[in-house]
């Protein structure tokens, strides 16, 4: 049986709402996590990286994790999201303060590296045919 995360509403910070400098802090924390995302750079790619508490259900068990999700703005890296039982081994993954792969592949970002604010991208899908036989033929991404 498959897996279902419920994040619950998004937060302001959430990317998918645009990018301010006004969220991305050096470290996040116990008391920031839930509003600020943090900055790495791996290969001169920014990378804008949060933490989000969801409710996993699986086989109908529920159960609370921690992701850690990483936001890439170009199309190249790597895929350093990660999933934790603990809120604070999430928070040592995304800062950088562990052994993983996030710790050695990547630094922390300095202000002069955060991306320019910018709005939500914008989606545009066209479809083809009737119906039930209705397909998505080509989807137009409008950055913000």
């Amino acid at each position: 049986m498959g897996k279902i995360v419920n994040f619950g509403v998004a937060p302001p910070h959430d990317p998918m709402f645009g990018i301010s400098g006004a969220y991305i802090v050096p470290h996040l924390t116990r008391n920031n996590w839930r509003t600020k995302a943090t900055g790495r750079v791996s290969e001169d790619q920014f990378l804008y990286v949060m933490v989000k508490r969801g409710e996993l259900t699986s086989n109908g068990h529920k159960q609370t994790k921690y992701f850690v999700r990483v936001h890439f703005f170009s199309p190249t890296g790597h895929d350093f999201n990660a999933e934790f039982e603990k809120l604070v081994d999430a928070l040592a993954y995304a800062n950088g303060n562990d052994r993983s792969a996030m710790a050695l592949s990547t630094e922390p970002a300095a202000s002069n590296e955060y991306p320019d604010d910018r709005g939500a991208d914008f989606f545009i899908t066209g479809f083809m045919g009737q119906g039930r036989e209705r397909r998505p033929s080509f989807t137009i991404r409008l950055p913000g």
